[in-house]
């Protein structure tokens, strides 16, 4: 009777057990386009469902992944059946509403494959009246992170949609445990009104690569101050804004010699023609005193004050930046190599996921031929200065320190 009860219950726990996770697909990864399926997942308006899997791929093809797809409150070719849209793990997708959104990511399309077999996944579908938003956090096997992210209206957000995974020669295993369904926060951001030129779109849903400043031509030892208040959609650190610094071409117009000495995003982080600032240090010397904690929330409203010193070949950003509740932040940039430093080169504004609101942009001489900056007072107020690695110094501090977006020598 003993083992006989004792085995029960080891198999009721072993029951439990494997309901706590589902598996779409087959194992081996051989499951053909629309076999598999997950539950249909039913979302009210104003609703926000939470999905963790992870997703196993037989890497034949980029869209060898997940996929999720947003229909109306029917079943899978039943009366009523309509796709809103489909999204595949690949950046991609299609549907009645597809091309009326805005779909982003910030894969590495060299390692794609091999990061997404393995990879989990933490899938968010939020509902805000007609706004549906789908959010893929991806963390793969060894650790990067990517994203995906969608926004698209469906409807009028009054009635009842679903969702649900499949996958093509892969296949997904979802953490039911995991999976929850919520109301919507509604707290609303505080209208945005834009004092000088606006950059992005002020509903904060700004895609990739879509919206920029004008152009700034510098020449050799000249200095770039713009001041602009940054607005973020607080999804990711990155949605923020960026700055850029190139040779002098148009964007893209690799024929012309369009080439980035670097693209500054303003989570501390970095890449351009010499690789990324995680992997060459050496090259893209950064630094900041962000609080990481409350950085989404500092974030949004910030008043930035950024400078762009060009110092022969040199070139240096330099961000000081102060939170609606007064914090003090600063994030600094020094690239020695940029070409020979005679050359003109640009530097422009962008962001995504956000909006900036630019009120100066300036110009100005900076380091002489004897790497001295001639003093101007621009404020009546305290003056902040830094030493050339980005530390604030003090008053009596002797040396060279940048000092307004400017090299001074202090006696």
């Amino acid at each position: 009777m003993k083992k006989i009860f004792t085995f029960i219950v080891a198999a009721l726990f072993s029951t439990m057990a494997m309901a706590s996770t589902t598996i779409v697909g087959n194992e081996d990864n051989t499951s053909a386009w629309w076999t598999a399926f997950s539950d249909y997942y039913t979302i009210a308006p104003n609703k926000t469902l939470t999905l963790k899997f992870q997703n196993f791929s037989s890497k034949t093809e980029n869209w060898n992944n997940w996929i999720s797809v947003v229909t109306t409150d029917a079943d899978r070719a039943g009366e009523g059946y309509a796709e809103y849209f489909v999204l595949r793990a690949d950046n991609y997708g299609w549907g009645d509403v597809y091309n009326s959104g805005v779909l982003t990511s910030n894969y590495n399309w060299e390692t794609f494959k091999d990061d997404m077999d393995g990879a989990t996944v933490i899938m968010t579908l939020e509902r805000k009246d007609a706004t549906v938003t789908v959010h893929y956090a991806i963390t793969t096997a060894g650790g990067t992170e990517y994203y995906e992210n969608f926004v698209v209206n469906c409807g009028d957000g009054t009635q009842t949609i679903r969702t649900f995974l499949t996958t093509e020669l892969g296949h997904l295993v979802i953490d039911n445990d995991a999976t929850t369904i919520t109301d919507t926060q509604t707290d609303e951001k505080p209208t945005i009104n834009i004092e000088g030129t606006l950059i992005g779109n002020t509903d904060l849903s700004t895609a990739w690569w879509t919206a920029f400043s004008d152009y700034f031509a510098l020449q050799k030892n000249q200095v770039l101050t713009l001041e602009f208040t940054n607005y973020t959609s607080k999804i990711g650190n990155w949605h923020n804004w960026l700055l850029a610094a190139t040779t002098d071409a148009d964007r893209n117009d690799d024929a012309n010699g369009y080439k980035e000495y670097f693209i500054l995003r303003a989570d501390n982080y970095c890449w351009g023609t010499y690789g990324n600032s995680n992997d060459n240090a050496d090259i893209y010397q950064i630094s900041s005193n962000y609080n990481w904690d409350t950085f989404k929330d500092d974030m949004y409203g910030a008043k930035v004050k950024l400078t762009l010193t060009r110092d022969g070949a040199k070139l240096t950003a330099h961000a000081d930046i102060t939170t609606a509740g007064g914090t003090e932040y600063y994030e600094n940039l020094e690239v020695a190599n940029c070409d020979d430093g005679e050359q003109t080169i640009r530097a422009f504004l962008t962001v995504e996921g956000g909006c900036l609101d630019l009120t100066k942009s300036e110009i100005t001489d900076g380091a002489s031929e004897t790497g001295i900056q001639s003093v101007k007072t621009v404020s009546s107020g305290k003056t902040v200065r830094y030493n050339l690695a980005g530390q604030q110094v003090a008053d009596g501090f002797k040396g060279l320190v940048i000092e307004n977006g400017r090299k001074v020598m202090m006696k």
